[in-house]
């Protein structure tokens, strides 16, 4: 169900086939779903990708509705925000709430997504040029060119980008962009973590770890800064199932970059004791919604033999999200869901 105050009003006015400005924002400063809607419809790019985050999983008390959310992604890419052409891509390959499976329109958004980023990289906002060296890294328009990728990264970390040594570290650890440099790799971690750059702390305790060295301490201090999966990964470590049952529903509930397989993980401490079925369920269902194919069916399957609050228009949602993630049973259970 839509909310009235998400409802889309027209783009700003610009001449037909005129390229978007070329964005170097790195975030919004709207703070709330109604306050990013207006900005969103004033024609702030970032306000748009972030209200399409929040109605995608439902966060910040927005009511979960994700073709709402590939509408505002759209308007986010149409107004120059590579990151919404990403997300909106991301929705297009999967069939992610109901829209129609489109590998095309997938792959010309990830173009976009691509020039987008390069344009605004060219033009100084380097979190922008960490992106599009992530796009080259993977395979998402299935050329990777993690020699290229290396040629962005080391020139903004040598200026002083955090999250751009983080990438660097991650590619100098193995053998895809060259020769591994596993003690370089580290260095730039271990000053990351010092400043407190998202993602350091994690990687470089399982650095530590595969030297020999206890991983728990900077773990801890990852999670503590609120990394997801820094907290599923110390959950794994630690010792109690209730300790590691709090570790992993923390990484679960996290309002940015939530951790399905800490979800899923969670999902199976509670159905250990007898009373959690519903919990567990919404657990797999969180899940499933970012694309851990395995527990959309288990949470269907749950709730069915359980006392739970799930309708069946939930139920068929997830039971979609599941066949477009792939999973053969899933799909025939839709079909014969809306067979006549």
């Amino acid at each position: 169900m839509l909310l009235w105050f998400f409802a889309c009003s027209s783009s700003p006015t610009r001449t037909p086939g005129q390229a978007p400005p070329v964005l170097t924002a790195l975030q919004t400063e709207c703070d709330a779903p109604q306050a990013c809607a207006g900005a969103c419809d004033a024609g702030e790019a970032l306000a748009c990708n972030q209200l399409g985050l929040w109605l995608h999983d439902g966060l910040m008390g927005a009511t979960e509705d994700r073709q709402e959310a590939a509408v505002r992604y759209r308007r986010a890419c149409d107004l120059g925000a590579g990151i919404g052409c990403y997300n909106l891509a991301g929705m297009v390959s999967s069939g992610d709430g109901g829209l129609e499976i489109d590998p095309l329109e997938a792959r010309l958004l990830m173009t976009q997504t691509r020039q987008l980023y390069q344009a605004s990289c060219d033009a100084g906002a380097l979190t922008w040029c960490v992106n599009l060296a992530g796009l080259m890294i993977r395979d998402d328009l299935g050329s990777p060119d993690p020699r290229a990728a290396v040629s962005i990264l080391q020139p903004t970390c040598d200026g002083g980008y955090g999250p751009a040594c983080v990438e660097l570290a991650r590619l100098l650890l193995g053998s895809r962009a060259g020769r591994p440099d596993p003690e370089r790799a580290e260095a730039l971690l271990t000053a990351a973590c010092d400043d407190d750059v998202e993602g350091a702390c994690n990687d470089l305790a399982l650095q530590l770890e595969r030297r020999g060295e206890d991983a728990v301490p900077v773990l801890e201090r990852a999670c503590d800064r609120g990394v997801p999966i820094a907290c599923r990964n110390l959950a794994k470590r630690v010792p109690g199932r209730d300790r590691a049952l709090a570790l992993l529903s923390k990484a679960c509930d996290a309002p940015k970059n939530l951790d399905g397989l800490a979800c899923s993980m969670a999902a199976e401490i509670l159905l250990e004791q007898p009373g959690n079925e519903e919990l567990a369920i919404h657990r797999l269902a969180r899940s499933c919604s970012v694309g851990i194919v395995s527990t959309c069916m288990k949470a269907v399957t749950l709730a069915a033999v359980t006392d739970s609050s799930f309708d069946k228009a939930t139920a068929r949602d997830l039971v979609a999200r599941g066949c477009a993630l792939g999973d053969a049973s899933a799909c025939e259970l839709l079909e014969r869901l809306d067979a006549p």
